[in-house]
């Protein structure tokens, strides 16, 4: 390893965890009291002397965090750093990041499926194990996360028709993208300004006879856009499979044919000649 470089890394499962740690941070002639401090703000305190193979995932997941803080590095990876973690032990990580990258000015490179932790500095969404965006949280919603989400509540099941012929006849470019019991997802991809819509929205309310119990309009989310490239991964995928599909003749033959048979296999086992 690079020096100045430092990775969340897997654990031996035999080893005590304070004896572990107090090992490690010896080697790096760092204080003994650093141990316990990370072991407490952790919530790790009372499994201390256990072995590692008698830990949670998400103890796991701890402990490998509060190694790969050993020896000040300068650049720190973390792969899914809080799967599995209780919110205490996720927020003392998020604060313990926070306090490296602005007060130590060390660089922290997070891989993560959850949004709650991309609300950093920068982000990057990969796709195929290709980066297709690169950017501040502002930055991406802004550039592809255009237009606006809006959640119409109704009073009544039967009058979700009415609410969406009226909402659609007044803003250009909007789609219902989900509608379930009473409560109706459009998604706006125009440019229209967010006072328009809540002014149509109002209007909505008074003209149909109150069936509108409430409505919220809000800029798309993080989570949507992360959605819409996931989206193009699944299609590409898709695509992918069907190309490989087609050009392979010999495949398509023994697939047909393997389908048929096993649609037509009790007609065919039960048939005499």
């Amino acid at each position: 390893m690079k020096a100045g470089l430092s990775i969340r890394p897997k654990i031996a499962k035999i080893q005590a965890v304070q004896q572990r740690l107090d090992t490690l941070y010896s080697r790096h002639t760092l204080p003994s009291d650093i141990t316990d401090y990370l072991l407490q703000r952790l919530g790790l305190t009372l499994w201390a002397d256990r072995p590692v193979k008698q830990y949670s995932g998400g103890n796991r997941r701890k402990l490998s965090i509060a190694i790969s803080l050993i020896g000040n590095p300068s650049i720190i990876f973390m792969g899914e750093p809080t799967t599995g973690m209780d919110a205490r032990a996720k927020t003392f990580l998020w604060n313990c990041i926070l306090t490296l990258t602005r007060k130590d000015h060390k660089s922290i490179v997070i891989t993560s499926h959850s949004m709650e932790e991309s609300f950093l500095l920068g982000l990057v969404i990969m796709v195929n194990g290709e980066f297709k965006c690169l950017g501040s949280v502002q930055h991406l919603k802004t550039k592809f996360g255009h237009g606006y989400s809006i959640f119409v509540r109704s009073n009544m099941n039967n009058n979700t028709k009415n609410i969406i012929n009226y909402i659609k006849e007044r803003i250009p470019n909007v789609d219902v993208r989900e509608e379930h019991y009473k409560v109706i997802h459009f998604c706006v991809s125009t440019n229209i300004r967010l006072y328009k819509i809540f002014s149509i929205l109002e209007k909505a309310r008074e003209k149909l006879g109150n069936i509108i119990e409430d409505y919220t309009a809000t800029q798309i989310t993080l989570d949507d856009v992360f959605v819409n490239f996931a989206k193009i991964q699944e299609e590409n995928q898709i695509l992918e499979h069907i190309n490989i599909y087609n050009n392979n003749n010999s495949l398509k033959k023994n697939f047909l044919y393997e389908l048929f048979f096993r649609k037509n296999k009790n007609i065919i086992e039960s048939t005499k000649f």
